[in-house]
């Protein structure tokens, strides 16, 4: 039928440092899906002159990154999606450690005894500077660029900033001025913008972390040999253990694993340490004086710079291993990581620049989808039938899900695209793409009665010169049984509820693969429609979800324990090693029903997530299908599907 393809035929799950190469196309005789991630400096970015560049910190919300010049006692900010400097902001002497915070408004100051109430904090993103020189920090108000306060530190100069964004507390780490070998981490409540507490020991603090998961905070000094370590903003002892060569540390929210640099001359690991147990877990050889260390916790990556080798390494934080070294500027030291986008910002010391590092998944499931649920539709057809050809065309209605969920047997039946229509008309791009896929005097299967597809739309059609046929009844179950009908005596059929879509958004595609129907129950209950439909066809019944098989106990049940295990447990019964793979949402119905039509005719399961999240027993069915997938088709935009989602199911594929 002229599939369009979307593997990619490289390396099992392979990890490239440098540009991306030219892959060519998977063949349908893969051995198995296979995916490829590179790491590459995709941008350079000019902060200032020479001894400016310092620390760096980047926000998600703004898409902005802000970076410390100590040489002229500002801070640079730049537009993280153009890469460019757009405003430099003055600060106090010597700023050296930079972190973003977001305020909820409820936390703005109220009168507190003994405190003055600060100005208003907003919901916007709030920005703190470390200033050394100054020993104090400037807050920063992110819409408008400005310094909008100054907190004093007493006598302790900083030398790293941390920020605790649950309880939104600030901890500085430094050196106490009047005394000599005394380090401090002085606590800061961000939203009053007011000393809390100041905790000295012994030593030398450069570098600070917080995990806001445990509210825990971990401190080094240069070449010290400890990492000292706070339970908490109330904790007033600060505890040490030995750890080789302290430099840069970093903690994972995520995993609560904790990651301190060992760092020299010559020397070049990562202890990696259990929170839960303080001892380290394992050691990981990366470059030379590894300094700056991010955490990417939404991808369990742990970028680390190396400042005498000129690197980066990325580690794996699932195997503690590392999977990348990326080229960078002189010197790299600080560094920052999007965890929105999984780009890193490395403050190029030598060079006074960033290096932006893009990650990029390419894999074998390829995303089909428009800018609505029209668009997708359309390019789905495209896919299928890049050619044309159809044998027909399922129209369904756009914004209603009951009539459309039994089209994906009757679009695999028809080797037809199911579109979508909305409205008294066809939206333009539906309408060209039904003059497009089938030859004029083609037939065109409407699902529903007039309220779901008025007649103008019928009319419209054979003005076209198609021959319409309409499939309804007095409701959604009627209209599924006149479907069925059409499809001849099938041995095989699948119930599922008509009161909610995503049982039967699976159903119907696996009822395409055993060559059966979907019928409709009404919720817990089998209505008259289906019964009668039941008792005059004898044959295998399967039950798909639980109102399903609570309202026919006889048929064979399907179902787990959400919607997402439901279309595992499917996936499983109906699809026995499967070359290919369809992902969709499971918390809208149009991107599933226009895919479910392309799976139904290539024999290929559905699997359902959320918009941001792969759920742990699609994981684990992807897991066990890698060894036969081949090609994957994800389902609409990216604000449907996140491209987090598809980086997963790749990466999964090829692992």
């Amino acid at each position: 039928m002229g599939k369009a393809r979307f593997g990619l035929a490289v390396a099992s799950a392979s990890v490239v440092a440098s540009a991306t190469a030219v892959l060519a196309p998977f063949a349908q005789s893969a051995a198995h899906a296979t995916t490829t991630i590179t790491y590459a400096v995709t941008a350079t970015i000019g902060v200032g002159d020479e001894h400016t560049a310092g620390s760096i910190a980047v926000d998600s919300r703004t898409k902005r990154a802000y970076v410390t010049s100590y040489g002229d006692n500002s801070v640079k900010v730049i537009d993280t999606t153009t890469n460019a400097v757009v405003s430099t902001v003055a600060v106090g002497r010597s700023p050296i450690g930079v972190v973003v915070d977001t305020i909820p408004t409820q936390l703005v100051n109220a009168a507190v005894p003994g405190i003055v109430p600060s100005p208003v904090v907003q919901a916007a993103p709030t920005v703190f500077v470390a200033n050394y020189g100054d020993e104090s920090i400037s807050v920063i108000d992110s819409t408008t660029n400005q310094v909008t306060a100054t907190i004093p530190l007493g006598d302790t100069l900083p030398s790293d900033l941390a920020v605790d964004s649950s309880t939104h507390t600030l901890y500085a780490a430094g050196g106490v001025g009047s005394s000599s070998g005394e380090a401090a981490v002085v606590v800061v409540d961000g939203a009053r913008r007011t000393v809390k507490s100041t905790v000295k020991t012994s030593g030398f603090f450069k570098y600070v972390a917080v995990d806001p998961g445990t509210h825990k905070v971990f401190a080094t000094g240069c070449c010290l040999n400890k990492l000292w370590s706070l339970d908490g903003p109330t904790d007033t002892t600060l505890s040490a253990a030995t750890v080789p060569g302290t430099t840069g540390v970093a903690a994972n929210p995520t995993t609560h694993k904790v990651y301190v640099g060992n760092g020299g001359f010559d020397a070049g690991a990562v202890s990696v340490i259990d929170e839960s147990t303080g001892s380290v877990s394992t050691t990981v050889a990366v470059g030379r004086n590894p300094v700056g260390i991010a955490v990417d916790s939404s991808a369990n990556l742990v970028y680390v710079s190396n400042t005498r080798d000129n690197t980066v390494s990325v580690i794996d934080g699932a195997t503690d291993s590392v999977v990348a070294t990326v080229p960078a500027g002189l010197s790299p030291g600080a560094i920052a990581v999007d965890s929105a986008t999984h780009t890193a910002y490395v403050v190029d010391q030598g060079n006074n620049s960033v290096s932006v590092i893009t990650r990029t998944v390419t894999g074998s499931v390829g995303r089909l989808a428009g800018s609505d649920r029209f668009g997708t539709a359309v390019a789905v057809s495209k896919a299928e039938f890049p050619n044309g050809g159809a044998g027909a065309v399922v129209l369904a209605r756009a914004d209603d899900y009951p009539d459309a969920l039994v089209g994906a047997p009757l679009a695999a039946a028809k080797n037809a695209p199911l579109l979508l229509t909305s409205g008294t008309t066809l939206p333009a791009g539906i309408a060209a793409e039904i003059q497009r896929v089938l030859a004029t005097s083609g037939t065109v299967y409407i699902l529903g009665g007039a309220k779901a597809v008025p007649t103008s739309v019928e009319t419209e059609l054979t003005g076209l010169g198609y021959q319409v046929v309409r499939y309804s009844g007095d409701n959604r179950f009627a209209t599924a049984v006149k479907v069925a009908d059409a499809l001849g005596d099938p041995a095989t059929v699948l119930l599922a509820t008509g009161v909610n879509f995503p049982d039967a958004l699976t159903a119907g595609v696996a009822a395409a693969k055993a060559g059966g129907v979907v019928l409709l129950t009404n919720g817990q209950t089998l209505p008259p429609e289906t019964s009668a439909y039941l008792a005059a066809h004898p044959g295998t019944v399967y039950a798909v979800g639980g109102p399903a098989a609570k309202a026919d106990p006889a048929a064979t049940a399907i179902f787990g324990s959400d919607r997402f295990d439901t279309a595992v447990d499917v996936a499983t019964r109906f699809f026995n090693g499967p070359t290919a793979i369809g992902v969709a949402t499971g918390l809208s119905f149009p991107d599933a029903l226009s895919g479910g039509a392309l799976l139904g005719h290539i024999g290929a399961p559905l699997v359902l997530v959320s918009t941001t999240s792969v759920p742990g027993q699609v994981t684990t069915y992807v897991s066990s299908v890698k060894g036969t997938v081949t090609d994957g088709y994800l389902f609409g935009g990216p604000n449907t599907v996140s491209a987090d989602v598809q980086d997963a199911i790749n990466i999964v594929l090829g692992g």
